[in-house]
């Protein structure tokens, strides 16, 4: 698993910021760990305008669609002559892709030292092409959930890069991905499938893939979590909405909330609800985890809500907005 690291200590604009024909929404801020993750979570990258460090949004966005990556015959017979590996020679790929004998070379130590530090911590990834013993070319970037940014690839060797982009989408595709950023379309890349999208479609498909599955327990009668829902749909957040009255939690399911939330085990009762005295309960009959349990169990009704979950975090989203914890 990634290691998340330091906060950010900057405040990115929002993508859609970005203002005139060089699409950049920032300059300055630093390539730690920290900023570079918020960065691409806001739809941002890293680039030089001319010696300024810049973050760029651009508009349209290149995406290579997963599954509308074009194997032309030539590739297909290219593919048979490579070997390929991932994560092997994560700085070697990246001086690869920093040759300064190549046209507009803008990689510099300061991005290859900061990248590779993201690669120690398990975000930033790379894909090597072999022929006979040798780098022959590569890719590199960073994956966040179901989202991978593709920063720069290079060839030694003919159709060496378009094997490494091919690599790059079939491992995508069999470990769940669903969006693959490509910055800005060119015709190399266009032949392989990539298209233009706009700015506010990439935003959108990007809050989708980046996103750890998230689960939302429901009660459609309570506002509060009406609200919650209504965030999450706000956000493109394809959520799993579990109405649990209908379908009450089990054991196990009430135990994985209380490990999940950073609340004490009493706060998932709603101990001031009619319900509770109804059921003919006391605030001493849930002062203990196991007791919660046993309630929540044998009384789903009296269950604090909404729980949302994304990944393995969750909150008690009261208000509502605290759903927002988990998105930002």
């Amino acid at each position: 698993m990634p290691v998340e690291p330091l906060p950010c200590v900057w405040d990115f604009p929002d993508a859609q910021a970005a203002e005139g024909a060089d699409e950049i929404v920032a300059v300055g801020a630093d390539l730690a760990p920290g900023t570079l993750l918020a960065a691409y979570r806001r739809g941002l990258f890293p680039m030089y305008a001319g010696r300024t460090l810049a973050w760029w949004s651009p508009d349209p966005r290149g995406i290579l669609p997963l599954d509308g990556f074009h194997v032309s015959r030539s590739l297909r017979h290219a593919i048979a002559g490579f070997d390929v590996t991932v994560n092997l020679r994560f700085v070697d790929v990246m001086r690869g892709c920093a040759d300064p004998s190549r046209p507009h070379g803008w990689i510099d130590e300061s991005f290859v030292a900061a990248y590779t530090r993201l690669h120690e911590m398990g975000w930033a990834h790379s894909v090597e092409v072999w022929r006979d013993g040798e780098l022959a070319g590569g890719l590199y970037g960073v994956r966040i959930g179901r989202f991978f940014a593709g920063e720069s690839m290079f060839h030694r060797v003919t159709d060496a890069s378009k094997v490494a982009c091919w690599a790059m989408v079939e491992l995508l595709k069999l470990d769940g991905a669903t969006l693959f950023d490509v910055q800005w379309t060119t015709p190399h890349l266009r032949s392989l499938g990539a298209v233009d999208v706009r700015r506010d479609e990439y935003t959108r498909l990007l809050a989708s893939a980046r996103m750890e599955p998230v689960q939302i327990f429901h009660n459609p009668s309570c506002s509060k979590s009406r609200g919650a829902l209504a965030i999450l749909e706000e956000r493109g957040v394809d959520a799993n909405v579990v109405r649990y009255l209908d379908a009450p939690p089990d054991r196990a399911t009430i135990e994985r909330i209380l490990d999940a939330i950073t609340d004490e085990p009493s706060a998932l009762v709603r101990t001031g609800d009619p319900k509770f005295k109804a059921a003919g309960l006391t605030p001493a009959d849930v002062q203990t985890r196991a007791q919660v349990v046993d309630v929540l169990v044998q009384h789903p009704e009296v269950m604090e809500r909404p729980v949302v979950f994304v990944g393995e975090r969750a909150v008690i989203a009261r208000p509502s907005e605290k759903v927002l914890e988990l998105l930002d």
